[in-house]
């Protein structure tokens, strides 16, 4: 197959490409680096789009990026022109709507609907990925229990623009494909679930070659939490941390926030024990990356989650927002640290047998075969 992938988030599609390609997939990524993680594809086929200011002696010239843009652009249309020359591509899999537009933007390069069908054989080879914010998913933000608040306030009313965006391209893109049972859930229950073909849910992938296993501990015990965005619950966590501060002097704890990718990796390599996120049903890359490291990893792991991998085995200690019940699982891993070892084995296992690229890019190639047949 010819595969296209257009968006990245946390190196979702970076690992699944990789899935792809150890399958014999020609894969192509066009990726926007999600935001200050850089993500930043190395392989000649694939495009990563930069859109910030240029810089000059290390100064940046304010303004710079409308020009940049339109550089992009013209670079981008003419990739793409390239590629779509050696065949059209069999499957397109958009990872949220925020990555293409309505129509074709000289100065900005991204797709538009009308350049996908395009470049794809069959309009009904257009996948779109439930992975990330978007209409349906923060419309049912008040419906899941396990929900930030503030988060809920925030995004409970659409913008005119989300809701012209959903009544666009929902029409135009009907199969959808979650990661994990909170993003299925809501597709599931949306009301006009019916125009929806809800794909099985497929969970995240990891490429693992180049990730080895790293979990010492030595005379302090490390605990990081990565600051990304407070929907995950960065106060709670925050204020359990603190408490874990004052009880035990044998314990170091890492706070950082917004860190490019690459740095953010190598800060969870001191770690033993990471704590990823206390509003969510299931967990996300960040803590697949950090199992396959052998960490110890605190984030969402509820029932619902478990039943929509039907897996019970899981090693991700699930946690909620309450700063009490963080502090009483982090007791148990600190005064028992061989539990750490205990559980960092396990997590290592389960990434391995669950969410290695090339187990997932398969369930992908499934389901892709599958729609196909149906033709």
């Amino acid at each position: 197959m010819k595969i296209l992938i257009i968006g990245e988030y946390s190196g979702f599609a970076s690992n699944l490409k990789m899935g792809f390609k150890s399958l014999g997939h020609e894969t192509i990524l066009f990726s926007w680096g999600d935001g200050f993680k850089k993500i930043k594809s190395n392989l000649p086929e694939d495009y990563y789009v930069n859109v910030s200011n240029f810089s000059i002696y290390k100064k940046q010239i304010k303004g710079s990026w409308v020009i940049k843009n339109i550089i992009e652009s013209f670079v981008f249309n003419q990739k793409v022109k390239t590629i779509c020359e050696n065949g059209l591509f069999d499957v397109v899999l958009i990872l949220n709507l925020d990555f293409i537009r309505f129509n074709r933007q000289f100065w900005r390069p991204y797709f538009s609907m009308k350049m996908i069908k395009n470049i794809v054989k069959s309009p009904n080879d257009i996948y779109l990925s439930l992975c990330g914010n978007e209409f349906i998913y923060n419309s049912f933000l008040s419906k899941m229990s396990k929900s930030n608040p503030k988060d809920i306030i925030k995004r409970q009313k659409p913008t005119k623009r989300e809701i012209q965006v959903f009544n666009t391209f929902s029409h135009q893109i009907p199969r959808v494909i979650p990661v994990m049972f909170d993003y299925a859930e809501p597709y599931r229950q949306y009301k006009l679930s019916k125009y929806f073909e809800i794909q099985p849910t497929i969970p995240l992938p990891l490429y693992l070659d180049n990730i080895e296993f790293n979990n010492v501990v030595r005379k302090k015990i490390v605990i990081f939490h990565g600051v990304n965005r407070e929907s995950k619950g960065t106060s709670v966590i925050s204020e359990a941390l603190e408490e874990i501060k004052q009880l035990y002097s044998n314990v170091e704890i890492i706070i950082e926030g917004n860190l490019p990718f690459e740095e953010y990796l190598n800060v969870l390599k001191k770690a033993n024990i990471i704590i990823d996120q206390c509003y969510a049903y299931s967990y996300g890359m960040n803590a697949i990356y950090s199992m396959a490291m052998g960490k110890v990893v605190l984030s969402g792991n509820e029932p619902e989650c478990q039943i929509e991998f039907k897996r019970e085995d899981i090693p991700i200690v699930n946690i909620k927002p309450d700063p009490q019940q963080i502090v009483r699982e982090l007791k148990l891993l600190i005064e028992e640290p061989e539990r750490i070892n205990q559980i960092a084995i396990q997590s290592r296992k389960f990434v391995e047998e669950f969410h290695d690229s090339i187990i997932v890019a398969k369930q992908y190639i499934n389901v892709f075969t599958k729609n196909n047949n149906k033709i």
